[in-house]
């Protein structure tokens, strides 16, 4: 089952436009600016999002009870990985970018 979802994941992945630099990117630009307006716990915020996107910072957070995905198609539960990660994944506009 491990195997699967991780072949999900990975199909997914290959999908979604953004790479992990394009987000560690937009993240530094985000914690040069709370260093700039002062605000240590935004910019501490940032560096973490940074450990997490590059891996050196592992978020271990338990989705669902066990057992909770074994109901799911391969279908279901590939778009249950896709409505997920993209949650993570939307950004605000860039207001710059006109």
């Amino acid at each position: 089952m491990q195997r699967r979802i991780t072949e999900l994941q990975h199909d997914t992945a290959e999908r979604v436009q953004l790479t992990v630099g394009d987000l560690v990117a937009k993240v530094e630009e985000i914690r040069e600016l709370a260093i700039a307006d002062k605000q240590r716990s935004a910019a501490v915020g940032a560096l973490k999002e940074i450990g997490i996107l590059t891996g050196l910072r592992i978020d271990r957070r338990e989705v669902g009870s066990p057992g909770e995905f074994d109901r799911l198609s391969d279908e279901e539960l590939q778009q249950f990985i896709e409505a997920t990660t993209l949650t993570f994944l939307v950004l605000p506009p860039d207001d710059d970018a006109t």
